[in-house]
């Protein structure tokens, strides 16, 4: 479907999302990974230093009928949310975000404004969308900070690397590596998990939208910043708000420079 989408409606090429996979590319989603993989750890040993939580279980199966051997079954939840990192990060960020920016973009918002545009409305639908978990006005609340911290990554690399490996991590040390997700007792049986945690802690703290997951998505967003700006000589905006249909892979938001070049 995105790939009929880009081709008959954009006419793009998937790479123009941001989808140009090649060295920098793996590296640049590598480093989201490890991000995710040290902030949502760091949120984990909170809970734990703070007597929130407690590991009751290493290497721990899933509890539910006909679930999987922890081995197969963290294979199985590898390459599932592998595929969610792309998927939602070329809909949301590539699809989503990108065509909404240039749906703003008009003679009285300039190119800058028309992209942030696009990135509110973009998290805005990330958040609406997870409205299965975002049970409150603050889950909501979490779900689009998240989706801003995404999108912010794209707009600043004009690639859906950074924010595919930051989702697809997020995703798999939330469920099956630190069972941050365990708080939530619908789901604490079915997921495999290397650890298994069981909390105790208030909610506003240890919930899935508590504190102390929000102070890890600042986190996130603080050490991608960090990572962005030894990249690039200066940070800014290289998502363009102008429908280049057909385009050579050009990038950049200031329209009369083109991309930014990396150090």
């Amino acid at each position: 479907m995105a790939a009929i989408w880009a081709r008959y409606v954009d006419r793009r090429r998937l790479t123009e999302y941001g989808l140009d996979v090649g060295p920098e590319w793996v590296r640049d989603a590598g480093v989201g990974v490890v991000v995710a993989f040290l902030a949502w750890g760091l949120a984990l040993a909170v809970h734990l230093t703070a007597g929130w939580a407690h590991v009751s279980a290493v290497l721990s199966p899933g509890t539910a009928e006909n679930a999987l051997p922890f081995g197969l079954a963290l294979i199985a939840f590898v390459g599932q949310f592998l595929f969610v990192g792309v998927w939602e990060e070329l809909l949301f960020r590539g699809l989503i975000l990108r065509n909404a920016a240039e749906g703003f973009r008009t003679r009285r918002v300039s190119d800058r404004g028309a992209v942030l545009a696009g990135l509110v409305a973009s998290s805005l639908l990330f958040g609406v969308v997870h409205v299965d978990q975002a049970t409150s006005l603050p889950a909501l609340g979490f779900w689009v900070l998240m989706g801003t911290v995404l999108g912010s990554a794209y707009v600043m690399t004009d690639s859906l690397a950074i924010p595919v490996g930051l989702h697809f991590a997020t995703n798999l040390a939330f469920n099956n590596v630190y069972g941050l997700s365990n708080v939530r007792p619908e789901t604490a049986a079915i997921a495999s998990t290397v650890l298994r945690p069981e909390f105790t802690g208030p909610t506003r703290l240890v919930g899935v939208s508590g504190l102390i997951n929000v102070g890890a998505v600042v986190l996130i967003a603080a050490l991608t910043t960090g990572y962005l700006t030894i990249q690039y000589d200066r940070l800014g905006v290289r998502v363009s708000s102008v429908y280049a249909p057909d385009r050579d892979s050009t990038r950049g938001g200031d329209l009369d420079q083109g991309a930014h070049a990396r150090r």
